[in-house]
Formats: C-alpha cells, sequence, structure tokens
C-alpha cells in the first residue's frame, strides 16, 4: 500500500510533530537521512535533522536493513520499513514550499500498518487538510501545520508546491 500527503510545515510545526508522535509511538526512530558515515544517525526529533530527509523508524536499529556502499558509507531504507519525510523548504523571500510524508509497504505487515496508522493520526492532530488554489479550487492533499496555518493568514508567509511553484492560500 502507498500513502502520501503534502506537508507545510514550519520548525515550530515539525517540533510539535515531534512531541506528538512521541506521545503516540514512544519507540519511533528519526532517522537524518538514509546514508550515514557509520550507523544510523538518529536524532531526537524531525526539527533536529540537518537533512530534508527525514525517515521514521519504529524498531530496533540492529534490525533496521542496511547496506555498506562502496564508498564505504552505510545507506538504509526509503521504504517497506520507514516512512520518509520530506521537509518543507523555507525560502529566503518568506515562502514556504511543501514538503511530503510517503510510505508504501506490505499491508500484510501488521507492525508497519499500525505505525503508519498512528503517523497518520498524529497528522490529523497536527494541522489542517487542504489548501485553496489559484483557481478557487481545494486541494485536500495539503496539510497546513497549525503555527505555519496562523502566520499564512497574517501574511507573514506564503506558501507554494515545491515541484511547480503555484502558490495557495489557507482554505475555511
Amino acid at each position: 500500500m502507498n500513502k502520501q500527503v503534502q506537508l507545510f510545515l514550519n520548525l515550530e510545526d515539525e517540533t510539535r510533530w515531534t512531541r506528538i508522535l512521541k506521545a503516540s509511538i514512544p519507540t519511533i526512530k528519526f532517522l537524518d537521512d538514509n546514508v550515514w558515515e557509520g550507523s544510523p544517525n538518529v536524532q531526537s526529533g524531525i526539527e533536529t535533522c540537518r537533512s530534508r530527509l527525514v525517515y521514521l523508524f519504529d524498531g530496533d536499529l540492529d534490525s533496521l536493513p542496511t547496506l555498506i556502499r562502496k564508498s564505504g558509507e552505510t545507506e538504509g531504507p526509503t521504504s517497506g520499513c520507514v516512512i520518509q519525510v520530506i521537509r518543507p523548504l523555507i525560502r529566503e523571500e518568506n515562502t514556504v514550499l511543501s514538503g511530503r510524508v510517503a510510505v508504501g509497504f506490505d499491508t500484510n505487515d501488521v507492525h508497519m500498518k499500525t505505525f503508519v496508522t498512528k503517523v497518520w493520526a498524529s497528522l490529523k492532530a497536527l494541522g489542517h487538510l487542504g489548501v485553496v488554489g489559484p483557481d478557487g479550487t481545494i486541494n485536500k492533499n495539503y496539510l497546513v501545520g497549525n503555527d505555519l496555518q496562523s502566520r499564512v493568514r497574517l501574511g507573514e508567509i506564503t506558501i507554494a508546491d515545491r515541484a511547480t511553484k503555484i502558490p495557495f492560500t489557507i482554505s475555511g
């Protein structure tokens, strides 16, 4: 099964999402990227990762599938047993470009199915689903974090799709 949602979050929203995830899934690990100098780079939360790529993992690190690249770096998985978060990008002109949370997994994997269900439930607590496009239509494929949503409403920041640069406003 594949699931994804586009994300508009700022640092405050990422910090809040980390807290929500830790409360719901105490064993969750936040992997900073999927390529490391040695062992997996585990951080205390999404907001403490240096990379725009964060992988959510709920398991023993010894069970994380990895391989050693020719360069000597360790490479971890990007799907199957992890959930990928592409962090939104805040541009200098006060525009946030969307990120994404996505997962592909075997629905027969009960542990992963439960993990994905909890992560998606955390998104509902994090923000508002739906943005308004330039033509006035509401797109429910985007989630806007509560803090960022208030800043957009105040006119402090704008939001746009990372690939197309199409600007959005907040619905509701």
